[in-house]
């Protein structure tokens, strides 16, 4: 009886273990973008205009076959913010920016002339033009308050929507790839 009690033991500790790694598995990353948003400016009360969207590498130098459509999704409405040209190399440590043509930056390769929302959820995708168009990369902000003056959002990690407010960086591509 015994030792009919310890293997039955020895057993629910086996499964309790295999159970318990189970439990603990985490999520596989999310697949690798060759580029992604890196940090989104919706402008501010005090200067609407100061809208701008940083582009970088996640990893080596970036080139593409093909124009690369940057598109921001806002109010039931998508808008065309701009086309990054086939066979542009954006490099690591390079960040390939688009600002509205009112913001003043001089350091951005493209302008738009659209106006972000300052206070409701906006999308930035990038997105393959070719046939059948495929998303390259998507970044959410979920707005419920302005920015403050030279404030922006930065994307912490890869998934779609996790950006921090902080300093406004134009031009400036992250310390760290997310």
């Amino acid at each position: 009886m015994k030792r009919i009690l310890s293997a039955l033991a020895a057993a629910a500790s086996i499964a309790g273990l295999a159970l318990g790694a189970a439990g603990t598995a985490q999520a596989a990353p999310p697949p690798p973008r060759p580029l992604i948003v890196s940090e989104i400016a919706t402008g501010t009360v005090n200067t609407p205009l100061r809208d701008f969207i940083e582009i970088v590498p996640t990893g080596g130098p970036v080139m593409f076959p093909f124009d690369v459509a940057v598109l921001a999704t806002f109010a039931g409405q998508t808008h065309s913010l701009g086309v990054i040209p086939a066979y542009v190399t954006i490099a690591p440590g390079m960040a390939y920016t688009m600002a509205h043509i009112g913001s003043g930056l001089a350091c951005a390769q493209q302008f738009f002339n659209v106006n972000l929302p300052a206070n409701i959820p906006i999308e930035v995708r990038l997105v393959q033009a070719t046939y059948p168009p495929n998303v390259m990369d998507s970044a959410f902000i979920s707005q419920t308050f302005p920015l403050f003056l030279g404030q922006s959002y930065h994307r912490t990690w890869v998934t779609p929507s996790t950006f921090t407010r902080a300093p406004e960086t134009p031009c400036v591509p992250p310390a760290f790839t997310p």
